[in-house]
């Protein structure tokens, strides 16, 4: 199996089937609550991102596609050595959106964050200590969602941390 098949095979393990929760900004294809079309999520493919996608029907193939063509490929994951910080910044990418994503992967390296990964990023990425590397992601990735917790997404809240606390030993030897 290919880096790119384990990537997005451990993002779909947080990554549920439908579910169109009205509290859920991003379900909505204004991507605020109430605003626009209640279309819901599938496989972290969401109605605010992809306003015009029919959600419901989507499959995991898809999905698939839609990971390696708009997070994996637009991002240049496939250009990052390591694996693990690959996989993390495609799955925080699939969860809080590639602009965050990139952001938080800049600020984690000291790059100026304008939530584009180019050359600059990918040569600080590439020289960096891959393990404090991962701890300075997910400490930016628990401050965005420290950011952006309200009673609103409160139920979503834990499950996030959690997400956010896996940096995938699992593939360092890949």
């Amino acid at each position: 199996m290919s880096i790119w098949e384990k990537c997005y095979s451990k993002t779909l393990k947080f990554e549920g089937e439908f579910q169109d929760n009205p509290k859920d900004k991003g379900n909505w294809t204004g991507g605020e609550i109430g605003l626009g079309i209640l279309k819901g999520t599938k496989y972290g493919i969401s109605a605010a991102s992809y306003p015009s996608l029919d959600i419901k029907s989507l499959t995991q193939e898809q999905a698939i596609e839609i990971y390696r063509r708009d997070f994996w490929n637009e991002m240049h994951l496939s250009a990052i050595d390591s694996n693990r910080v690959a996989w993390k910044i495609f799955d925080i990418a699939v969860n809080c959106g590639q602009r965050t994503a990139a952001k938080i992967l800049q600020k984690s390296v000291g790059v100026e964050p304008d939530g584009v990964i180019g050359d600059v990023t990918l040569r600080a990425v590439n020289t960096s200590d891959n393990v404090k590397l991962l701890s300075e992601i997910v400490h930016y990735q628990q401050h965005h969602y420290l950011s952006i917790r309200n009673l609103m997404n409160e139920g979503f809240f834990k499950g996030w941390m959690k997400r956010s606390e896996d940096t995938a030993p699992e593939l360092e030897a890949i």
